[in-house]
């Protein structure tokens, strides 16, 4: 995404705080992508390797989220997260614990698909409520 000039107007116009604002988003989002990335399928970002992939400007795009899991007492389950924007392909991801309602817990990623991340958590304890932020990366 190249860099996108401030949004104008012709003389004695005011520009919205909207557009301005949207100018600001567009320009930041244009600093935030990947350039280089390292794994074993050119389009499957999920995919283990050595090989060095160049990234083109546009092809790629972060995504990020909280979740909490609400239910019966358990010390293990799943939940699915369904992408705001499905990915081209099997994208990086990535969880990090934020709450529980006692005890202490773990979770990881199970699968990762172009369109949704399912995460499994493990408590030492029974719990009602686990929080987790997730972040995934991916081509576009």
């Amino acid at each position: 995404m190249a860099y996108a000039a401030p949004s104008t107007k012709t003389t004695g116009d005011l520009i919205t705080a909207a557009a301005w604002n949207q100018d600001i988003v567009a320009n930041m989002l244009a600093s935030l992508r990947v350039t280089d990335r390292q794994g074993g399928n050119v389009s499957n970002w999920g995919t283990a390797g050595d090989t060095n992939y160049d990234v083109i400007a546009n092809t790629s795009f972060i995504q990020v989220g909280a979740k909490t899991w609400t239910g019966s007492a358990d010390t293990v389950g799943t939940i699915v997260v369904t992408f705001p924007m499905a990915f081209s392909a099997v994208p990086v991801a990535i969880v990090s614990p934020m709450a529980i309602t006692g005890g202490s817990w773990f979770s990881f990623v199970l699968d990762v698909a172009a369109d949704t991340l399912t995460v499994i958590w493990v408590a030492d304890a029974a719990t009602t409520v686990i929080s987790f932020t997730w972040l995934a990366i991916g081509p576009a």
